[in-house]
C-alpha cells in the first residue's frame, strides 16, 4: 500500500525528500522515474493529463514496489490516493514563498544544455526511452498547474503560475485533515518530518539533492544503482571513442 502521499508541486525540495525518505525506509516515486519507465509515463499521462482510468497508473507504482509518492505526475493524484489509502499520511512540501518557487521552476524542467542533451538523447535511444516525449510530458505537467515557460515570459504568465502554486497549497490544506497533513520545507530538516512519520531521527545531515544544479555528480553516481545500470552502459558506449582516443594519445606520449 501507499504509506506516504506527496502533495507538493515540483521544485519544492522533492528530490532531497526522496533521498531522505529512503533513509527512513520509504521507496518514493519521483518525476525522474518517468524518464526511465515509458510504461509508467504513458499510463500516468493518460490518467493525469487526459482523463483516463486511475487503476492502470496506480498499478505501475505497485509493480515498482513504491510505497510513497512525490512530484509530478503523482501529485495530481494526491486526493485520490488519500481516499484510497486512508492510513497514509500526506506531505505538502513548500518553498519560502511563491516567488522563490517560480524562480526555481523557471530554471528547471526544461531540456538541458546541448552537451548534456546529446548524451541524454543517446541514453534514450539506447534504452528506447523517447527523449522528446519525456520533455513534452514535463511541459504538459507544467501547464496543468498553469505554468508555461515556452516563448516570451510576461508578468501575466508569472502571476498565473505563482497564483496556481498558492491556490494548490490552499486546496491541499482544505481537502486533507490537519491530523494527516504535514506542511514541510526541507530547510526544517529531519525533526518535523520524523516526528510526523513516527520514526527516529537519523544520525546524518538532511540530504540536499538537485540534479539540475549538480547534474554530472548526481546522475553519474546514480548510474551505479542497479535500476540505472543500462544508462551507465549507454554513457560508456557514447564516450568510448573519446576514451579510446585518449588512451592512444597517452600511449604515444609515453613513448
Amino acid at each position: 500500500p501507499i504509506r506516504l502521499i506527496g502533495a507538493g508541486l515540483p521544485c519544492t525540495g522533492t528530490q532531497s525528500l526522496v533521498v531522505a525518505l529512503e533513509h527512513l525506509g520509504f521507496n518514493s516515486v519521483h518525476g525522474l522515474d518517468f524518464w526511465l519507465n515509458t510504461t509508467m509515463r504513458k499510463l500516468w499521462t493518460e490518467y493525469a493529463l487526459e482523463g483516463g482510468p486511475f487503476e492502470p497508473a496506480l498499478q505501475t507504482l505497485f509493480d515498482q514496489d513504491f510505497d510513497a509518492t512525490q512530484d509530478i505526475p503523482a501529485v495530481f493524484a494526491y486526493e485520490e490516493l488519500a481516499r484510497r489509502f486512508p492510513d497514509a499520511k500526506v506531505l505538502l512540501t513548500v518553498r519560502d514563498n511563491a516567488e522563490k518557487w517560480h524562480s526555481s521552476l523557471a530554471s528547471k524542467l526544461h531540456e538541458p544544455p546541448e552537451g548534456i542533451a546529446r548524451v541524454m538523447r543517446f541514453v534514450a535511444w539506447f534504452n528506447d526511452l523517447d527523449y522528446e516525449g519525456f520533455f513534452e510530458f514535463l511541459r504538459r505537467c507544467q501547464r496543468k498547474f498553469h505554468c508555461d515557460f515556452l516563448g516570451e515570459q510576461t508578468e501575466e504568465k508569472r502571476k498565473r503560475c505563482t497564483d496556481a502554486y498558492e491556490e494548490h497549497n490552499r486546496e491541499v490544506q482544505r481537502v486533507i485533515p490537519p491530523e494527516r497533513l504535514l506542511i514541510f520545507n526541507v530547510k526544517q530538516g529531519w525533526e518535523p518530518l520524523c516526528k510526523f512519520l513516527g520514526v527516529p531521527v537519523p544520525d546524518i545531515p538532511f540530504p540536499r539533492r538537485d540534479i539540475t544544479k549538480g547534474v554530472t555528480k548526481d546522475i553519474f553516481k546514480d548510474m551505479f544503482v542497479e535500476k540505472h545500470r543500462r544508462n551507465f552502459i549507454a554513457v560508456f558506449i557514447f564516450f568510448s571513442p573519446w576514451i579510446l582516443l585518449f588512451c592512444i594519445c597517452g600511449c604515444c606520449l609515453c613513448r
